[in-house]
Formats: C-alpha cells, structure tokens, sequence
C-alpha cells in the first residue's frame, strides 16, 4: 500500500490500506502481547486515516475532472499570471493591481476552504500560492 502510494497509485494503493487494515487487526486480536497487539491496532489506524485521505483526494480528482478546475482559482491564477507579466513588462502599478485582486481570490478561496472540508494539503498548496503572490505584490510596491 505504502508502495502505491508513493508511486501515486492512489485508488490501488486505497485498496491495499484498507486490506492492511483488516490484517493488522486480525493480527492484533490474536496477539498475546499487549504492547505489540497495540502497536498493530496503531498501525491499522494510521492505515486508515491515510486510506481516508486517499478518499478524500480521489472524490476531488474525480469532482475536478467532471467540473473542470475552480473558475475562481482559476481566475485568482489568471490574474497572478496577468501581474507576472505586467512586473516583467516594468509596469509595476498594474502588476500591482492584478496581484491584489488574486489575492483576494485567494483569501476568499480560502475561506470556502474552511468551511468545505478541502483536505489539509490543498490548503496548504492554496495557502502557498497566496503567499508567493502576496510577496510579488510586495516587491513591486517597493519598486
């Protein structure tokens, strides 16, 4: 499971977590040892929450490819892309302009994504992304 996962084999891997889950505890209940019989009961929770994860991220793909991508990332995305431009071009009052309507794409995207449940890792790809376009923000408004 750990295998496929990293291999980004995620609906197999989820498949293998949730075997695993089973073996581990079957293992644990016949385990004399109380020590090792929880550290089995662990390591089926640690599977389970992984294969949890896995879930989650794979209802997202899925919900991804049959929505297509957020239109307001999207357009948080554009609008960092349209800044990028307009600092190389040395047009630092318009770069500054579309930075700040990404960021506030951004922090709205951000927002919904605490009341919607998005998994801990999209926040933080979100979270980073808001960042690097806070500081290009910041770096032309020296300029």
């Amino acid at each position: 499971a750990v295998k496929l996962d990293r291999g980004g084999d995620l609906e197999e891997a989820k498949v293998e977590y949730m075997e695993a889950i089973g073996l581990f505890l079957q293992a644990a209940k016949a385990e004399l040892d109380p020590a090792r019989s929880k550290m089995l009961q662990n390591k089926a929770t640690e599977f389970l929450l992984r294969a949890e994860d896995l879930a989650a991220e794979l209802k997202e793909r899925e919900k991804e490819e049959k929505d297509g991508p957020d239109p307001l990332l999207a357009d948080a995305r554009r609008l960092r892309d349209e800044g990028l431009a307009e600092e190389k071009a040395g047009a630092y009052t318009n770069a500054k302009a579309a930075f700040t309507k990404s960021i506030e794409r951004y922090l709205r995207l951000l927002k919904l994504a605490a009341s919607n449940g998005m998994r801990p890792s999209a926040k933080e790809a979100l979270r980073t992304e808001a960042t690097d376009v806070m500081q290009r923000a910041e770096k032309v408004d020296v300029r």
